[in-house]
Protein backbone atom coordinates (compact mmCIF):
# COMPACT_ATOMS: atom_id res chain seq x y z
CA UNK A 1 0.00 0.00 0.00
CA UNK A 2 1.45 3.28 -1.24
CA UNK A 3 1.82 5.98 1.45
CA UNK A 4 1.24 9.78 1.47
CA UNK A 5 4.54 11.62 1.99
CA UNK A 6 3.70 14.50 3.86
CA UNK A 7 6.64 17.17 4.27
CA UNK A 8 6.14 18.43 7.65
CA UNK A 9 9.00 19.59 10.05
CA UNK A 10 8.87 20.35 13.80
CA UNK A 11 9.58 24.13 14.10
CA UNK A 12 10.72 24.54 17.24
CA UNK A 13 13.48 27.43 19.20
CA UNK A 14 15.80 24.93 19.90
CA UNK A 15 15.75 22.78 16.86
CA UNK A 16 15.95 26.11 14.88
CA UNK A 17 18.60 27.39 16.57
CA UNK A 18 20.83 23.86 16.81
CA UNK A 19 19.88 23.21 12.83
CA UNK A 20 18.28 25.69 10.69
CA UNK A 21 20.52 28.63 11.77
CA UNK A 22 23.64 28.15 9.87
CA UNK A 23 21.15 27.79 6.48
CA UNK A 24 19.03 30.58 6.97
CA UNK A 25 22.13 32.47 7.64
CA UNK A 26 23.35 31.16 4.06
CA UNK A 27 20.48 32.04 2.69
CA UNK A 28 20.30 35.31 3.84
CA UNK A 29 23.30 35.93 2.60
CA UNK A 30 22.97 34.57 -1.12
CA UNK A 31 19.44 37.00 -1.35
CA UNK A 32 21.65 39.95 -0.41
CA UNK A 33 23.71 38.96 -3.28
CA UNK A 34 20.92 38.92 -5.13
CA UNK A 35 19.31 42.46 -4.38
CA UNK A 36 22.91 44.05 -4.89
CA UNK A 37 23.29 42.04 -8.53
CA UNK A 38 19.88 43.03 -9.69
CA UNK A 39 20.53 47.10 -8.82
CA UNK A 40 24.28 46.27 -11.01
CA UNK A 41 22.05 44.73 -14.13
CA UNK A 42 19.53 47.93 -13.63
CA UNK A 43 22.76 50.52 -13.94
CA UNK A 44 23.64 48.40 -16.33
CA UNK A 45 20.44 49.19 -18.37
CA UNK A 46 19.92 52.78 -17.55
CA UNK A 47 23.90 54.04 -17.88
CA UNK A 48 26.76 53.80 -19.90
CA UNK A 49 28.43 50.64 -19.70
CA UNK A 50 31.93 50.95 -19.47
CA UNK A 51 31.49 53.53 -16.30
CA UNK A 52 28.55 51.54 -14.83
CA UNK A 53 30.69 48.22 -14.76
CA UNK A 54 34.50 49.86 -14.00
CA UNK A 55 32.50 51.08 -10.67
CA UNK A 56 29.84 48.03 -9.81
CA UNK A 57 32.26 44.65 -10.99
CA UNK A 58 34.61 44.92 -8.21
CA UNK A 59 31.59 45.12 -5.22
CA UNK A 60 30.20 42.73 -7.15
CA UNK A 61 33.15 40.02 -7.30
CA UNK A 62 33.67 40.51 -3.70
CA UNK A 63 30.09 40.31 -2.21
CA UNK A 64 29.70 36.88 -4.33
CA UNK A 65 33.26 36.09 -2.66
CA UNK A 66 31.74 36.46 0.86
CA UNK A 67 28.69 34.88 -0.02
CA UNK A 68 30.62 31.63 -1.05
CA UNK A 69 32.79 31.94 2.03
CA UNK A 70 29.34 31.81 4.53
CA UNK A 71 27.37 29.31 2.56
CA UNK A 72 30.57 27.45 3.00
CA UNK A 73 30.98 27.99 6.65
CA UNK A 74 27.59 27.40 6.92
CA UNK A 75 27.59 23.95 4.96
CA UNK A 76 30.53 23.12 7.17
CA UNK A 77 28.49 23.98 10.47
CA UNK A 78 25.64 21.84 9.25
CA UNK A 79 27.63 18.52 8.28
CA UNK A 80 28.84 18.80 12.01
CA UNK A 81 25.48 19.24 13.24
CA UNK A 82 24.12 16.40 11.12
CA UNK A 83 27.20 14.32 12.31
CA UNK A 84 26.44 14.33 15.67
CA UNK A 85 22.70 14.37 15.61
CA UNK A 86 20.21 12.01 16.53
CA UNK A 87 18.19 9.61 13.69
CA UNK A 88 14.92 11.89 14.40
CA UNK A 89 16.50 15.42 14.37
CA UNK A 90 18.55 14.40 11.43
CA UNK A 91 15.10 13.52 9.47
CA UNK A 92 13.80 16.69 10.13
CA UNK A 93 16.13 18.51 9.17
CA UNK A 94 16.12 16.68 5.63
CA UNK A 95 13.10 16.93 5.44
CA UNK A 96 12.91 20.99 6.27
CA UNK A 97 15.57 21.32 3.07
CA UNK A 98 13.33 20.49 1.00
CA UNK A 99 11.01 22.87 2.03
CA UNK A 100 7.06 22.90 2.55
CA UNK A 101 4.21 25.57 3.10
CA UNK A 102 2.20 22.96 5.37
CA UNK A 103 4.28 22.93 8.37
CA UNK A 104 3.86 25.98 9.55
CA UNK A 105 0.71 25.84 12.37
CA UNK A 106 -1.69 28.88 13.07
CA UNK A 107 0.12 30.13 16.02
CA UNK A 108 3.19 30.32 14.02
CA UNK A 109 1.50 31.80 10.92
CA UNK A 110 0.74 35.19 12.97
CA UNK A 111 4.32 35.34 14.12
CA UNK A 112 5.71 34.72 10.74
CA UNK A 113 3.13 37.33 9.08
CA UNK A 114 4.29 40.08 11.62
CA UNK A 115 8.07 40.05 11.06
CA UNK A 116 7.45 39.89 7.13
CA UNK A 117 5.51 42.91 7.65
CA UNK A 118 7.99 44.88 8.63
CA UNK A 119 10.36 43.58 6.49
CA UNK A 120 7.84 44.72 3.96
CA UNK A 121 7.39 48.44 5.71
CA UNK A 122 11.35 48.36 5.55
CA UNK A 123 11.17 47.22 2.19
CA UNK A 124 8.51 50.28 0.88
CA UNK A 125 10.36 53.07 3.02
CA UNK A 126 13.84 51.81 0.83
CA UNK A 127 12.26 52.34 -2.41
CA UNK A 128 13.21 56.23 -3.03
CA UNK A 129 16.81 54.98 -1.64
CA UNK A 130 17.07 52.21 -4.15
CA UNK A 131 16.29 54.37 -6.97
CA UNK A 132 19.06 56.61 -6.16
CA UNK A 133 21.29 53.86 -6.16
CA UNK A 134 20.08 53.10 -9.81
CA UNK A 135 22.30 56.36 -10.57
CA UNK A 136 25.34 55.44 -8.66
CA UNK A 137 26.64 56.17 -5.35
CA UNK A 138 28.44 59.07 -5.65
CA UNK A 139 25.24 61.09 -7.08
CA UNK A 140 23.01 58.98 -4.16
CA UNK A 141 25.59 61.14 -1.99
CA UNK A 142 24.97 64.28 -3.63
CA UNK A 143 21.55 64.05 -3.16
CA UNK A 144 21.71 63.85 0.85
CA UNK A 145 21.23 59.81 1.09
CA UNK A 146 23.48 58.00 3.93
CA UNK A 147 24.45 55.36 1.67
CA UNK A 148 25.56 53.38 4.71
CA UNK A 149 22.63 53.58 6.57
CA UNK A 150 20.80 52.30 3.71
CA UNK A 151 23.04 48.86 3.17
CA UNK A 152 22.45 48.45 6.97
CA UNK A 153 18.62 48.99 6.68
CA UNK A 154 18.71 46.97 3.39
CA UNK A 155 20.35 44.08 5.29
CA UNK A 156 18.26 44.47 8.25
CA UNK A 157 14.79 44.19 5.54
CA UNK A 158 16.69 40.69 3.88
CA UNK A 159 17.33 39.72 7.01
CA UNK A 160 13.91 39.58 8.09
CA UNK A 161 12.24 38.48 4.83
CA UNK A 162 14.81 35.80 3.84
CA UNK A 163 15.08 34.62 7.54
CA UNK A 164 11.98 34.60 8.76
CA UNK A 165 10.32 32.76 5.70
CA UNK A 166 13.46 30.46 5.87
CA UNK A 167 12.96 29.38 9.17
CA UNK A 168 9.34 28.67 8.96
CA UNK A 169 9.37 27.24 5.31
CA UNK A 170 12.26 25.79 4.72
CA UNK A 171 15.37 26.88 2.28
CA UNK A 172 12.93 27.44 -0.67
CA UNK A 173 16.05 28.56 -3.72
CA UNK A 174 15.21 30.79 -6.75
CA UNK A 175 12.50 32.48 -5.80
CA UNK A 176 13.84 35.50 -4.44
CA UNK A 177 16.82 35.65 -7.07
CA UNK A 178 14.41 34.78 -10.54
CA UNK A 179 11.33 36.84 -9.72
CA UNK A 180 12.78 40.25 -9.72
CA UNK A 181 14.67 39.56 -13.36
CA UNK A 182 11.42 38.55 -14.81
CA UNK A 183 9.75 41.39 -12.97
CA UNK A 184 11.86 43.67 -14.42
CA UNK A 185 11.74 42.31 -18.14
CA UNK A 186 7.80 41.91 -17.75
CA UNK A 187 7.82 45.67 -17.09
CA UNK A 188 10.35 47.00 -18.76
CA UNK A 189 11.02 49.16 -15.84
CA UNK A 190 13.87 49.47 -13.33
CA UNK A 191 12.34 51.63 -10.87
CA UNK A 192 11.62 50.38 -7.67
CA UNK A 193 8.21 51.61 -7.25
CA UNK A 194 6.94 49.56 -10.13
CA UNK A 195 9.38 47.07 -9.83
CA UNK A 196 9.05 46.06 -5.72
CA UNK A 197 4.97 45.63 -5.91
CA UNK A 198 5.38 43.86 -9.52
CA UNK A 199 7.56 41.21 -7.74
CA UNK A 200 6.01 40.61 -4.47
CA UNK A 201 2.64 39.95 -6.71
CA UNK A 202 4.57 37.89 -9.41
CA UNK A 203 6.48 35.41 -6.57
CA UNK A 204 3.47 35.26 -4.65
CA UNK A 205 1.76 34.02 -7.37
CA UNK A 206 4.67 31.83 -8.92
CA UNK A 207 5.06 30.26 -5.21
CA UNK A 208 1.45 29.55 -5.11
CA UNK A 209 1.93 27.89 -8.73
CA UNK A 210 4.96 25.65 -7.66
CA UNK A 211 3.04 24.83 -4.54
CA UNK A 212 0.26 23.40 -6.79
CA UNK A 213 2.18 21.25 -8.93
CA UNK A 214 3.46 19.86 -6.23
CA UNK A 215 0.42 18.71 -4.99
CA UNK A 216 -0.93 17.71 -8.32
CA UNK A 217 -4.28 15.95 -7.46
CA UNK A 218 -4.36 12.09 -8.25
CA UNK A 219 -0.86 11.94 -7.02
CA UNK A 220 0.25 9.52 -3.94
CA UNK A 221 3.51 11.43 -3.32
CA UNK A 222 3.80 15.01 -2.26
CA UNK A 223 6.78 16.26 -4.40
CA UNK A 224 9.26 19.04 -2.08
CA UNK A 225 8.41 22.47 -3.23
CA UNK A 226 11.84 23.55 -3.41
CA UNK A 227 12.58 20.92 -6.67
CA UNK A 228 9.85 22.19 -8.30
CA UNK A 229 11.46 26.19 -7.87
CA UNK A 230 14.71 25.11 -8.57
CA UNK A 231 13.27 23.18 -11.63
CA UNK A 232 11.61 26.58 -12.89
CA UNK A 233 14.05 29.11 -11.45
CA UNK A 234 17.26 27.62 -12.74
CA UNK A 235 16.52 28.37 -16.26
CA UNK A 236 15.56 32.07 -15.79
CA UNK A 237 18.75 32.58 -13.84
CA UNK A 238 21.06 31.25 -16.28
CA UNK A 239 19.15 33.36 -19.32
CA UNK A 240 19.73 36.31 -17.49
CA UNK A 241 22.94 35.69 -17.31
CA UNK A 242 23.49 34.82 -20.70
CA UNK A 243 21.61 37.66 -21.60
CA UNK A 244 23.42 40.83 -19.63
CA UNK A 245 26.89 39.20 -19.88
CA UNK A 246 26.00 38.82 -23.55
CA UNK A 247 28.07 35.40 -23.55
CA UNK A 248 26.33 34.39 -26.22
Amino acid sequence: MNQTMKLEHPVTTRWLLRFALPTIISNIVMNIYSTVDGIFVARWVNTDGLSAINITMPMIFLISALGMMFGSAASAVVQILQYLSTDSALKSFVIWTMGSLGGVSLAQLGLMSGIVLAGLILSVYLIKPLNLLLLGENYARTMGLNVRITRLLLFVSTTLLAGTVTAFCGPIGFIGIAVPHVARMLTGNADHRILMPASILLGSVTMLLCDIIAQLPGREMVLPVNTVTALLGIPIVVLVIVRNRKIF
